[in-house]
């Protein structure tokens, strides 16, 4: 079964409002497209974020040692489009995860079941974890509790809070009034706003004793 067309799209959505993660201002939300289509039809699909990467442009370089390939022979084009990159394959890598999701992607359609049963099915359920406390550089911490309390009042098991990063002791603080809500369910994020060892220790050791949740 060869692939005839592959497909390829980048989209960036403007967010409501831009989000401040540490030094990072995030205006869009963006994602890089894919689309395998075969001779009889079958396609597959994959969606991955560039995060400020040039993925699309490397998505389109490999793609050329998919064309024609034989979905059957999923693994083996795989490997050999790696080998043909080992000089790039750290920036590319993630291109060919696209095309590998793609390629399995097929393959599911074409055994009419889900990746999870022809991988295993290991489990039933996954827990999700929502994410709090975006925009706190115009929030307080009781607003940013309160939706806290929200999300597991609406079921959600853990929460995860984004921490300002520049402040260790208003992390402390704003840490330790969120965890009281549901101690050892509260992850803490601090987005790339650390830059030296010494800044992230700063905050961690405030933060041992409350007991935080692995994110």
């Amino acid at each position: 079964m060869e692939i005839v067309r592959i497909m390829l799209a980048e989209c960036k959505i403007p967010l409501p409002k831009p989000i401040q993660l540490g030094p990072v201002l995030v205006t869009t939300r963006d994602f890089v497209t894919l689309r395998v289509v075969c001779a009889d039809g079958t396609h597959g699909d994959a969606f991955g974020y560039p995060r400020g990467s040039a993925l699309f442009h490397e998505v389109k370089a490999v793609a050329p040692y998919f064309a024609r390939a034989n979905v059957s022979e999923r693994r083996a084009v795989l490997e050999k489009a790696r080998g043909r990159q080992v000089n790039t394959l750290a920036s590319v890598g993630r291109a060919l995860s696209l095309f590998d999701i793609a390629l399995a992607d097929v393959f599911c359609k074409r055994m009419q079941q889900p990746w999870h049963r022809l991988y295993g099915a290991l489990r039933t359920e996954i827990p999700v974890m929502a994410v709090a406390g975006y925009y706190l550089e115009t929030r307080g911490i009781d607003e940013v509790t309160r939706e806290v309390s929200q999300l597991f009042e609406q079921g959600y098991p853990r929460a995860k809070i984004m921490l300002a990063g520049n402040d260790p002791a208003f992390d402390a603080r704003y840490a330790s009034a969120v965890n009281a809500i549901a101690p050892g369910r509260i992850a803490a994020d601090a987005h790339w706003s650390w830059s030296t060892q010494a800044q992230a220790l700063a905050t961690a050791q405030r933060l041992d004793d409350l007991g935080l949740a692995a994110c």
